[in-house]
C-alpha cells in the first residue's frame, strides 16, 4: 500500500483527505475550462467526463508512484501530465 493510501486510511486524516479531494475537483475543473477556451473537447467527452479524467491524472497516488517508486522528477511528471490530458480531451490532438 502506498504512502498516500496509508494516510487516507488513518482516521485522523480523513477530513483532510476529503478536503484535498474536493480541492482537486475544483482544480481539475479549472484546468478543463482553461483547455476548452483554447480548443474544443473531443466529441465524445463532455465537461464532467473531462473533469473526471483530469481529476484521475492528478491523483496524488499517481504522482507518488511515479516520483517515489519509479524515480521520476516532479518536472517529468508535469510534462507527462500535460500530454495525456491534451490527448484524451482535446479534439485537435492526435492519438498516436
Amino acid at each position: 500500500m502506498g504512502r498516500v493510501q496509508q494516510a487516507a486510511t488513518a482516521g485522523e486524516f480523513l477530513p483532510k483527505v476529503a478536503r484535498l479531494k474536493a480541492q482537486r475537483s475544483v482544480t481539475a475543473a479549472w484546468i478543463v475550462d482553461g483547455l476548452t477556451t483554447r480548443a474544443p473537447l473531443r466529441a465524445n467527452i463532455n465537461r464532467t467526463r473531462a473533469i473526471d479524467t483530469v481529476w484521475l491524472l492528478m491523483d496524488p497516488a499517481v504522482f507518488d508512484r511515479l516520483t517515489n517508486d519509479r524515480g521520476w522528477t516532479a518536472q517529468r511528471y508535469g510534462t507527462w501530465f500535460a500530454g495525456p490530458a491534451l490527448r484524451l480531451l482535446n479534439r485537435s490532438s492526435r492519438t498516436t
